[in-house]
């Protein structure tokens, strides 16, 4: 059940950087937004092909028009002189909108996507190639990016909730930015058209305009794969208010996860290897360091000899030896052979929402609003568009 529509909404941020005091951000949202994609993919200095397959048109910052035409076949885009080129076209612009038609079809390096196009080229020749499109058709897509869509329909209308929520509180924490999230891991998983089905349309439509918000304010909906029985608290993995609904919490749902515990081996040359990178003369040996009250690491003290260590961030460790290996950082250590052997147990940071954890409610007959609740105590889901 969802609550009504509050006259104002609140976002958590910070005072300042680097600062832990808290702040709020106010926005009224009575509409479905536009969300601003990063496409990570076609971003940078290699050039992006675009295809747009029926009518489109092209314009400037000040949506002074271009160019148009029926269709435009696989055109390089790229950034020189700080402008935007198409081809061999070089804009005096910095910016330039693609806007295909109502049944156009737009690809960047052969991915499909919904809404607009902006290309903004910086003085250093880095391209960014922005999508705008409504939210709710982003969350469709990242539906399926982000869940399997074979799971159970209260799991996956969960994730809609939790995926809207996230979407919302960066659009409203970076609206000075060009962007409000990427297509990637870094924000959630954004596959264009090809993360949507028409299962996904369905679902999001169920529980369109529908967000968690804390005290009639929103926050950042982490979520995970796999807790592996307890989820983490915000403010020990992230840069991130201390709330009630990111303050971790006990999971008994994951436990038949294929990751719920994992064990991964690591060789003696290996771990030579991350000390060099680390500039460490030698390696002598791994210990734990800070961890949380649940056993996840926040820390890893790495010996250069008997008594010299350095503490490395459990994170940077796992990123190291990578994250499908490492699958988290809540992990023990033991000698092995010529090695270490890493036991541990769930999959991802474990702030917020656990996938596995959500499917199984879904299994045993929880609806969507009771499997966000439980993930995010104290939180309440909220309409704020239909």
């Amino acid at each position: 059940m969802s609550h009504r529509l509050p006259v104002l909404l609140l976002c958590f941020c910070f005072l300042c950087s680097g600062c832990h005091r808290q702040q709020y951000k106010s926005v009224a949202i009575d509409s479905e937004p536009i969300i601003r994609v990063l496409l990570t993919h076609a971003s940078g200095k290699i050039p992006a092909i675009i295809t747009v397959t029926g009518t489109y048109q092209m314009s400037d910052s000040n949506k002074r028009l271009l160019a148009q035409g029926d269709s435009l076949p696989a055109t390089r885009v790229y950034a020189r002189d700080g402008a935007v080129c198409l081809g061999e076209q070089k804009y005096s612009d910095s910016m330039l909108w693609l806007l295909p038609g109502a049944e156009s079809r737009v690809e960047v390096n052969r991915v499909a996507y919904y809404g607009t196009l902006q290309c903004l080229a910086s003085s250093q020749n880095q391209l960014q190639i922005i999508n705008f499109l409504p939210l709710e058709s982003y969350v469709a897509c990242v539906l399926g990016g982000e869940m399997p869509l074979s799971w159970s329909p209260a799991a996956l209308q969960a994730q809609a909730i939790v995926s809207r929520t996230y979407a919302l509180y960066e659009k409203i924490q970076k609206a000075e930015r060009a962007f409000d999230v990427y297509d990637s891991v870094l924000s959630q998983v954004y596959p264009g058209i090809a993360g949507e089905t028409a299962l996904a349309r369905a679902l999001v439509r169920d529980t369109a305009g529908m967000v968690l918000l804390y005290q009639n304010t929103l926050f950042k909906a982490f979520f995970h794969s796999t807790c592996g029985g307890h989820t983490a608290r915000a403010a020990d993995m992230f840069t991130y208010p201390d709330i009630t609904p990111l303050a971790g919490r006990e999971c008994q749902f994951c436990c038949n996860a294929k990751y719920f515990a994992w064990e991964y081996h690591v060789d003696l040359t290996e771990l030579q290897q991350m000390a060099r990178s680390l500039r460490l003369p030698a390696f002598d040996g791994m210990a734990t360091g800070r961890h949380d009250r649940h056993g996840r690491l926040i820390t890893v003290d790495v010996y250069f000899s008997e008594t010299q260590k350095k503490s490395i961030e459990a994170e940077a460790i796992r990123k190291y030896f990578g994250t499908e290996c490492l699958r988290s950082t809540r992990f023990v250590m033991e000698g092995s052979g010529n090695g270490v052997l890493f036991r541990g147990k769930g999959w991802g940071h474990g702030v917020g929402m656990c996938q596995n954890g959500a499917a199984q409610m879904a299994t045993e007959g929880f609806s969507a609003t009771q499997i966000v609740e439980f993930y995010y105590p104290g939180a309440k889901v909220y309409r704020l568009w239909q």
